[in-house]
């Protein structure tokens, strides 16, 4: 009786379990071309996604390459502009204040050496002046002939300050105003015109503040004047 109890407990226990397996498996069946021709028909749509996203990340690549490139071609059209500019600048003598400050500094060098340089040439021409001997005869004779010259070319009246002849050079002290470039001129004339007497030349010339210039002239008939290029 117990047994017989017990086998209708498992019968009643099982038969839903094989009721619901049967089930399932009846309703795999019949889901499973559905299912197949779901999966058929949204396969593409996978492919589609995965082909947008290429394409979007190649959009998104190529602007940022054109980008990079237009950063890089806008840089280099500024560099051209600068250095169009500087050109510019240059062929114009524009410069930036660096380089002017440079440049003032190396011409204001430049300046300082060359006055240097012609105090020393000055200072030999007039030691060498002051110890040659006076020749009694040839010294008036020839302060006369430049004094004409100088009347000549109206520089006697309050601009020669002086004539001093010694043996073979003479000095000639001049001052006047070259604002006009006049009195410059007139002292190229003298020169040249007692030239043919007094073939070697030195000269110093300074400009003051007011511009009055200031010239000391050493004429010579000697080969040489006691300064290199002083002819």
């Amino acid at each position: 009786m117990k047994n017989y109890r017990r086998l209708i407990l498992a019968s009643i226990l099982v038969a839903p379990l094989l009721a619901y397996a049967v089930y399932s498996e009846f309703a795999g069946h019949e889901r499973s071309p559905v299912s197949l021709a779901s999966a058929g028909a949204a396969s593409p749509e996978p492919r589609k996604a995965i082909n947008k996203s290429s394409a979007a990340q190649g959009d998104s690549d190529n602007f940022e390459r054109l980008s990079r490139e237009l950063s890089k071609l806008k840089g280099e059209l500024t560099e051209m502009r600068r250095i169009s500019q500087l050109q510019a600048n240059a062929a114009r003598g524009y410069m930036s204040e660096p380089e002017a400050q440079d440049k003032r500094l190396a011409d204001d060098a430049y300046k300082a050496e060359q006055e240097r340089l012609n105090e020393e040439r000055v200072a030999h021409i007039e030691t060498n002046f002051r110890i040659e001997k006076s020749d009694p005869e040839w010294a008036p004779k020839t302060a006369s002939t430049l004094q004409d010259a100088l009347r000549q070319n109206h520089l006697d009246q309050g601009l020669a300050q002086g004539i001093d002849c010694r043996s073979q050079t003479c000095r000639v002290e001049l001052n006047g105003d070259n604002s006009t470039g006049d009195h410059m001129k007139s002292i190229m004339r003298f020169i040249h015109e007692v030239g043919s007497e007094m073939p070697n030349m030195d000269a110093d010339q300074r400009i003051d503040e007011s511009g009055n210039m200031h010239t000391v002239l050493y004429l010579s008939n000697a080969a040489e004047t006691g300064s290199s290029g002083g002819k």
